[in-house]
């Protein structure tokens, strides 16, 4: 049997991880169930953003280039 001081020590040492993994839990969900997207209508542009640009093809420049 545990003495009341060392019972009371991890009693409050489990109280505090368990809030401590609670914020963690909350803080994670809310991260994950706020988001940037929208399906607005109006948001509508010609070039998507998620396609690629010309230049962002990922080759070095001068590999396509003529010598």
């Amino acid at each position: 049997m545990l003495p009341l001081s060392a019972f009371n020590l991890m009693r409050s040492f489990f109280n505090n991880l368990f809030r401590w993994i609670l914020l963690l839990v909350l803080a994670a969900a809310s991260l994950a169930l706020s988001g940037c997207a929208t399906e607005d209508p109006e948001n509508a542009s010609a070039r998507p953003w998620n396609q690629p640009r010309g230049w962002e093809s990922g080759y070095p420049t001068q590999m396509f280039q003529g010598r």
